[in-house]
């Protein structure tokens, strides 16, 4: 079980990020995946999920240098990126 607080800091129809109290860690849940991202993690699935945009076909999300990821369908990096991007702004606005 985690000690840590979290609140809610941005939400989609099927995900939403929270944000931690006592430290920058971010959880991003959409569907079944689960992502613990820190702030400047932000970026950089940003760019995987504009470059993947273009294309109509399934997303390979990779998480650091780990060789693990998940696999999304457009639509889903669709809603994914508006779900981590409007996290981003809401994190900029915060700042």
């Amino acid at each position: 079980m985690s000690k840590h607080r979290r609140a809610s800091l941005f939400e989609t129809a099927h995900g939403h990020v929270r944000t931690c109290a006592c430290c920058p860690a971010l959880e991003v849940r959409f569907g079944n995946a689960l992502l613990a991202l820190g702030p400047d993690d932000l970026p950089h699935v940003l760019d995987q999920l504009e470059a993947a945009e273009s294309h109509e076909c399934d997303v390979t999300l990779l998480m650091g240098e780990t060789g693990s990821g998940w696999v999304f369908t457009a639509d889903e990096a669709a809603e994914l990126h508006r779900l981590v991007a409007g996290a981003r702004l809401m994190l900029d606005v915060a700042a």
